[in-house]
């Protein structure tokens, strides 16, 4: 006794209750957070890599598709439907949907990823460069809004064109008309199908590249909008389909276009460019949209009456 009351040491470690020498963190917890780190750093780095190598990936992807091709006739018949649209009719000089159109939409994905890549990287960043803009992060933003703006105003115009050549142009009730419509030109076919390669495709954007504040929104508003796609193809319903999406297409032109002057310096350019936005954006989407709502209201019951209908045939 008298030999441990001798070490003070000993004697103060004994003075304090048992619950205060327990560790203050469960090993366990700190396993699982060790691990969750450990897996987010993973998730980085992968999508790290993929942004870095989003022009090689889609090369070497192309080529490979390309060499299956050309070096295996056998497989011809499958690989075909990557580099050609898909259900041709002889007879009629049309195309119709299908589930091999699913190929084709894949290869879109692959080409948009790599203009999209080449496009930022050789000319639109060093474009942002000559603009001014000299830091990392507002020069990746230019390049990102600019290459939105190609985008959109390509099909923009090409969707304008197929609407403005249709017979539901200045007609709503034809949109319903002659329900179910199969059959579409090679054009509007190509549109539509690269329409929902390029939504697909910025859906793998948002997810491998720095996560903005906006990211669930972005994300949510990208998954409805290819649910939309698909979903008006499957159903025989593209002529309403390419009129909401030239609605829609107008005013996401326009609001890159102020962000670039925005980025620029170009001020009083900005501000005007977002006055057209904002007119844009009420006339497509509060004027002709709502036209197209009342559309199915009033023109639906009448030109697509209610009842089973035969695919094939119309009837």
């Amino acid at each position: 006794m008298a030999s441990v009351a001798s070490n003070p040491a000993t004697a103060h470690a004994q003075s304090f209750p048992q619950h205060l020498n327990m560790p203050t963190c469960n090993p366990t917890s700190q396993t699982k957070k060790r691990s969750k780190r450990k897996h987010e750093s993973l998730s980085s780095s992968l999508c790290a890599t993929l942004v870095e190598h989003q022009l090689g990936l889609s090369i070497n992807l192309l080529m490979l598709l390309v060499l299956t091709h050309v070096c295996f006739p056998s497989l011809r018949s499958s690989t075909i439907q990557y580099f050609t649209l898909s259900y041709y009719d002889a007879q009629t000089g049309l195309y119709n949907p299908g589930w091999q159109d699913l190929k084709f939409v894949s290869l879109c994905i692959i080409v948009f990823t790599g203009l999209r890549a080449a496009a930022m990287d050789y000319a639109l960043v060093p474009m942002a460069r000559k603009c001014g803009i000299h830091k990392k992060k507002a020069t990746i933003r230019f390049a990102e809004q600019a290459w939105l703006v190609l985008y959109y105003a390509a099909f923009w115009f090409l969707g304008t064109y197929l609407v403005y050549e249709s017979p539901y142009f200045n007609n709503l009730p034809a949109m319903w008309s002659a329900f179910p419509t199969r059959s579409m030109t090679g054009l509007f076919k190509l549109y539509y199908l690269a329409q929902f390669g390029f939504w697909l495709q910025q859906i793998m954007v948002i997810n491998i590249e720095e996560r903005r504040k906006d990211h669930w929104q972005m994300f949510t508003h990208h998954i409805i909008t290819c649910l939309l796609l698909i979903g008006s193809y499957g159903y025989y319903q593209t002529k309403v389909g390419n009129v909401i999406l030239c609605l829609m297409d107008v005013v996401d032109l326009v609001f890159p276009i102020a962000k670039l002057l925005k980025y620029m310096g170009m001020q009083t350019a900005c501000d005007i460019a977002f006055g057209v936005f904002m007119l844009s954006w009420f006339v497509a989407r509060h004027v002709f949209y709502l036209a197209v709502c009342w559309s199915i209201y009033a023109d639906v019951p009448v030109e697509m009456p209610y009842g089973c209908y035969n695919a094939v045939t119309g009837a």
